[in-house]
Order: C-alpha cells, then structure tokens, then sequence
C-alpha cells in the first residue's frame, strides 16, 4: 500500500551557519511548523526568517504562503535544499557565533558503574577478545609444547666479566 504521508527529506543551509542540516518532516508539514522547527535549529527569530529552496540552475525560489498550507502545497520535495535566510544581519553573525561555538557545551561523561551496565561495550568487547586470545595461545601450547618452548625466548646472557654458578 501506498504511504499516504510520506516523509519528506531536506537539506537545510543556513546564510550565516557553516553547518547543513538534514531534517525530515511528513509532506503534510504546515508552513508554520517547518518555521518553528528551523527556528529552534537555527536560533534565527520568526520574524526574521525566510526561506528559499535552492533550484538546480542556482536559482531560487521563496517557500511562502499562508501558515496552514502544506510543503507539498508548496512545491516542496524530498531531496531539495531549503535555504534559510535571516533578515536581521547585524543579529544574525551572533546567533549563528552562539549556534556554532561548540566550546560551550559540556561534554557527557558516562560514570563507569552505568557503562558497566551496558551489556554491548567496547570494553566488554575488548575483554572478551583478550580472554579468547589467551584461550588460543593455552590450546596451542597444549597441543605443541616443544613449539610453545621455542617462542619462548633465550634467558638474557650474563653481562661480560660476570661469571654465573662460580
């Protein structure tokens, strides 16, 4: 059966944001919830918010309408480039310098007793390798201990003039 909403993918560039965004929201997607959604995206005010999708020849053509008019009712398909461009330049440079400025948000660090709950870990994994390795090396030199004694390496010589058992 045919999906009678389909989702819609875009591309979101931003004229102030180095960042581009994949976004998806269902073709029934009302004009004013795309706004709302690429203002808390981009931290670019309503009011200054207004949106181009970006055509293959370069050109552009403005999203508007009225705010209950869908993306679909809008021309708008999955795969095209929706550029938002904010009216406010002087107050766009900052909001974008606060979007993008990574140094300000605080790392997640994990505490160790609720990584060690997690049943697929990196940890539990490099464990596991380790105890099968050491598996393979005690049934190989089970099966071969003259092998395993020629790995094994010489003791280290005496250093010269020393004499040993005298």
């Amino acid at each position: 059966t045919m999906n009678p909403d389909p989702t819609l993918t875009l591309f979101i560039s931003h004229s102030n944001l180095h960042q581009t965004f994949q976004l998806r929201f269902p073709s029934s997607t009302p004009l004013s919830s795309l706004r709302g959604r690429l203002h808390a995206t981009t931290n670019t005010p309503l009011e200054s918010l207004r949106l181009f999708t970006l055509l293959p020849d370069g050109s552009r053509r403005e999203i508007a309408g009225p705010p209950d008019a869908t993306l679909v009712q809008l021309g708008v398909r999955s795969g095209d480039e929706v550029r938002v461009q904010d009216t406010d330049e002087a107050g766009a440079r900052m909001r974008a310098a606060a979007v993008e400025d990574v140094s300000k948000v605080e790392k997640y660090v994990m505490p160790d007793e609720e990584y060690e709950k997690r049943p697929n870990t990196y940890r539990k994994y490099r464990q596991q390798q380790a105890a099968l390795e050491s598996q393979r090396l005690a049934a190989s030199e089970a099966a071969n201990p003259s092998a395993a004694a020629a790995t094994t390496p010489p003791p280290e010589a005496p250093p010269a003039g020393l004499e040993v058992g005298a």
